[in-house]
C-alpha cells in the first residue's frame, strides 16, 4: 500500500526541520512531552526485534551536577570510546567535514586555523551547549555491530520525534568518548556499551549558531552500477534495481506445484502481518536521573 502524499510531505519536512543544535534554552521539556518522544521512538525496527538500546536521561540540578563533572573529567582525560572512532576521513569525506566544520567556525566568529578556539568550542560538547536535558544510550556488549546500528536508528527516530514537538537536540559522540566515567557516574552495569550521548531542549534559534549543514544528492549516494531487472545499466548511470522482477520458477515445476506454493507463502505473510512483534514499554528502557 502507498503511503499518503501529505506523510510523506511531513517526513520530508521533519528531516529538513532538523538539526544538530548548539545553542539551547534553559527552559526545561516537561516530562509528558519527554514520554511522548520516547512512545514515538519505540517504534524504531530492530535486529531480531531485540530493542537494544537504554537511556539515561538527566533533568533540573541533576543536569548541572552531570554537566559540571563531564567538564571537568574531559579537560583532564583522553578519549577511550567504547567504540572506536573513525581511523580518518578522506576523499569526499574529509571534504564534507572541514565544510561542516568551517561554517560552525564562522557561524561564532572562529577564524580557520585558530586551534584554540576551535578547541574552546569543541569543549562546549561538554557543557551541553546549554541544554536542560542529556542523554546516555547504550547497548548489550554481547550484540555485537548490530546492536549499534539498532541504536543508531532509535537515535534518528528520537530526534525526528522531538523535533515533532518543538525539541531540538544533538546527538553527541564527545559525550559516550569517556564511557568509564559514565559507568561509573550513572552506575551503569559493564556489559552496557555506550554508543552516544545527546543533548536537547528548546532552541535558541537567535544564536548563529543555529543551522543545517548542506546535504549531498541522494544519487551521489548509490555506489556503482547496479543491474535493471532484464537489462544492463548504462555506463556510470547508477540505477536501482527490481530483483522481485528477476524472480523465475523453475520451468519443471508444475502449475499445481507452483500454486501451492505461493498459497504457502500468502498464509506465511499474512501470519506476519496479523501478528506484529511486541514492543518494550519504553519506560522500562528509561533510567531518569535526578529529580
Amino acid at each position: 500500500m502507498s503511503a499518503e502524499p501529505s506523510t510523506a510531505a511531513t517526513l520530508d519536512l521533519l528531516l529538513r526541520q532538523r538539526y544538530s543544535c548548539r545553542a539551547f534554552l534553559p527552559q526545561q521539556v516537561d516530562t509528558a512531552t519527554i514520554t511522548r518522544i520516547l512512545e514515538i521512538a519505540q517504534r524504531t525496527p530492530s535486529w531480531c526485534n531485540s530493542q537494544p538500546w537504554n537511556a539515561v536521561i538527566t533533568r533540573g540540578a541533576a543536569t548541572d551536577r552531570f554537566r559540571s563533572a563531564i567538564f571537568d573529567y574531559a579537560a583532564s582525560h583522553e578519549r577511550e570510546p567504547d567504540f572506536a572512532f573513525p581511523r580518518e576521513y578522506r576523499g569526499v569525506y574529509l571534504e564534507r567535514r572541514r565544510e561542516c566544520g568551517f561554517q560552525l567556525y564562522e557561524s561564532v566568529g572562529i577564524a580557520r586555523g585558530d586551534r584554540e578556539a576551535s578547541a574552546r568550542q569543541t569543549m562546549e560538547n561538554y557543557r551541553l551547549f546549554g541544554a536542560p536535558h542529556a542523554m546516555i544510550v547504550t547497548t548489550d556488549e554481547a550484540l555485537g555491530v548490530y546492536g549499534v546500528l539498532d541504536c543508531g536508528a532509535w537515535v534518528n527516530n528520537f530526534m525526528l520525534a522531538a523535533r515533532s514537538l518543538g525539541v531540538a537536540s544533538i546527538a553527541q559522540a564527545a559525550l559516550g568518548a569517556h564511557p568509564k566515567f559514565l559507568r561509573s557516574y550513572f552506575g551503569l552495569p559493564a556489559d552496557r556499551l555506550v554508543v552516544c550521548g545527546m543533548s536537547f531542549g528548546y532552541e535558541d534559534a537567535a544564536h548563529p549558531v543555529s543551522h543545517q549543514p548542506r546535504r549531498a544528492g541522494a544519487r551521489s549516494h548509490l555506489g556503482g552500477r547496479v543491474a535493471r531487472a532484464g537489462g544492463k545499466a548504462a555506463a556510470g548511470q547508477p540505477t536501482i534495481s527490481a530483483p522481485a522482477a528477476a524472480v523465475r520458477y523453475p520451468a519443471r515445476r508444475s502449475r499445481r506445484r507452483r500454486l501451492r506454493g505461493r498459497w504457502r507463502n500468502r498464509r506465511s505473510t499474512d501470519s506476519l502481518r496479523s501478528a506484529p512483534p511486541s514492543r518494550a514499554s519504553p519506560r522500562r528502557r528509561i533510567r531518569p536521573a535526578g529529580p
